[in-house]
């Protein structure tokens, strides 16, 4: 009622033919969405920040070259940096429908004559088919400047990391999916850094099917099967009926076949299979859906320790131990949503912990996830620091970019 958008566009600037709107006949200049916040364990949590916020710039701890970092595909933000200024856009959105995409670009040619910026760096995530990217590109080519790509979980653990001036820390990045170093779907990561921009990726979550690609974030129940394919076996998978016989056979197809499937240490995609398997959710109709409805519901945490692996190097976070647990105890869904998410936080803190160099270097969160109260409580409540100038999701991606970019200028 107050932006009058459709779903998923942004705030619409002028009347459309055939909608209805109630207006004051004001003509909308530069639109700009409500900011939204959250408190969790006494620490104010930016889930957007947009109007009443920006463009106030926010302090980088290096000197930055006259930058432009368009941010990520999803819940976008871009901003510009000059010397150690960064200006922050109002919130974006997703850059992958074509009136959000125009938004993005309208958005940047704002910026640039609002700040008198003449681009030199041109930053943006990995992902090499994000509409960011390719605009991305596009910009680097027309002021002729430096294009440099930056991983999304790097730049979110960068975001803390700059925010709190530090450059020797261990990152915890949690969320839906980035595109990795590795061309693998990321989402569960634990980097250990120095200098700033040295990144050693020292542990994750298990890898998982991703059953139906990215289908599988719109039907959570998708991702549950694919994970469960791991603990039980055609007829018992059957019996439990997520789908209906001839689905399912067609499923275990798929993934006898691995045709369509994508393997992802996604923190996001784990959330949403549990709360699928306790039959929370089926559909994510809006994002975080499943993961925001788990979270609701959950009460206290049964006893069940982590479980890890190694490989390569690297410890990693086995969640198929979880869903077996799950499983095995089926019965009071609350208990069983805490038990879930108190399992990644403590297992991934534990993780970093174990990367530490000194005992005095510290451990910054953030990503997506850090908006799940229990938790972002668990890792506030062990002195882990967090985004508290920008958002901890997506919004805050671009600040990382920037930061990392001008680390990067040289390299």
């Amino acid at each position: 009622m107050t932006s009058c958008n459709i779903p998923g566009e942004p705030v619409s600037i002028v009347e459309k033919i055939g909608t209805y709107f109630l207006t004051h006949e004001r003509r909308i200049v530069n639109r700009c969405d409500d900011s939204v916040l959250k408190v969790i364990h006494d620490t104010t949590f930016f889930l957007r920040r947009s109007r009443g916020y920006t463009p106030i710039p926010i302090m980088l701890p290096v000197e930055c070259q006259n930058t432009i970092a368009v941010g990520a595909e999803l819940n976008n933000v871009i901003c510009t940096t000059k010397k150690n200024k960064c200006y922050l856009s109002q919130y974006i959105g997703d850059t992958s429908k074509y009136e959000t995409y125009n938004f993005l670009k309208d958005t940047v040619t704002k910026i640039i004559h609002l700040t008198r910026l003449k681009p030199q760096i041109i930053a943006c995530d990995l992902h090499p088919r994000y509409n960011s990217t390719m605009f991305a590109k596009e910009l680097a080519t027309m002021y002729n400047a430096k294009l440099i790509q930056i991983q999304h979980h790097k730049a979110h653990v960068a975001s803390v990391a700059a925010e709190h001036k530090i450059t020797e820390y261990v990152g915890i990045a949690m969320d839906g999916l980035g595109y990795g170093d590795d061309g693998g779907l990321w989402g569960g990561e634990i980097f250990s850094v120095r200098e700033g921009n040295i990144f050693t990726r020292v542990g994750h979550l298990e890898e998982q099917p991703q059953l139906g690609g990215d289908s599988a974030t719109i039907y959570p129940k998708k991702m549950l099967f694919g994970i469960l394919s791991k603990i039980l076996n055609e007829k018992e998978l059957l019996k439990i009926r997520l789908f209906n016989e001839k689905e399912s056979r067609l499923y275990l197809q798929i993934l006898h076949n691995n045709f369509n499937v994508q393997h992802t240490t996604s923190t996001g995609r784990v959330l949403d299979a549990v709360s699928a398997l306790l039959s929370l959710c089926e559909k994510r109709t809006y994002d975080g859906r499943p993961a925001m409805i788990l979270e609701s519901l959950a009460t206290t945490p049964l006893e069940f320790e982590p479980v890890f692996s190694q490989e390569q190097g690297k410890k990693i976070l086995m969640t198929t131990p979880l869903f077996d647990f799950l499983l095995r105890n089926k019965g009071d869904e609350g208990k069983l949503a805490a038990t879930a998410q108190m399992y990644i936080a403590k297992g991934l803190l534990e993780i970093a912990k174990k990367a530490l160099k000194k005992k005095d270097m510290p451990i910054v969160f953030s990503g997506g996830v850090a908006y799940n109260r229990m938790i972002s409580g668990f890792m506030l409540q062990h002195g882990v620091l967090v985004n508290r100038e920008l958002p901890a999701g997506d919004g805050g991606i671009c600040y990382g970019q920037a930061y990392l970019a001008n680390m990067n200028k040289n390299m």
